[in-house]
């Protein structure tokens, strides 16, 4: 009888939910995380690095600093492996321009990793930002806006 229930209730949905890794708060827009970041760059996306048949991190060229740090203007910036808290490096794509919120990888000297707890990212077009900036929707504002908004944070 205990089998024909759980068999029951998984068909019907009453043990359904999200399996999530990550225990932490994904809500949060980019001008709540950026700012306690110990690198905040405006980037383009050059290539990929891929292990075990995954693409796992990033070469950004640094166009600007706009919190931080960093003599470098080539960096490597790592993503999801599937495990991890991180988003997929393929995103952002290559030739993308983005704002990128990141911090020292604690696994490989010299690079960097980015979150999923938040938005740690937004794409810029041109002279247009978009993204969760200062709201959980997303939002498009101009490039000097949001260096603006983000300056007056820090």
């Amino acid at each position: 009888m205990k089998t024909i229930l759980i068999v029951t209730l998984l068909m019907s949905g009453g043990f359904f939910y999200e399996i999530n890794p990550c225990s932490c708060d994904t809500d949060k827009d980019f001008l709540t995380v950026a700012p306690s970041s110990p690198l905040v760059v405006i980037a383009r996306i050059n290539r990929y690095k891929k292990v075990d048949d995954l693409e796992q991190a990033m070469e950004v060229e640094i166009k600007e600093i706009l919190h931080g740090k960093e003599s470098r203007r080539k960096i490597w910036i790592w993503g999801d492996d599937g495990k991890l808290c991180r988003p997929y490096v393929k995103r952002f794509p290559i030739g993308t321009t983005w704002i990128l919120a990141v911090r020292p990888d604690n696994q490989i000297d010299d690079q960097y990793q980015i979150s999923i707890c938040g938005e740690y990212w937004l794409k810029i077009d041109g002279a247009k930002v978009t993204g969760r900036i200062d709201s959980l929707e997303e939002q498009t504002k101009t490039l000097d806006e949001v260096k603006a908004m983000f300056k007056s944070k820090i």
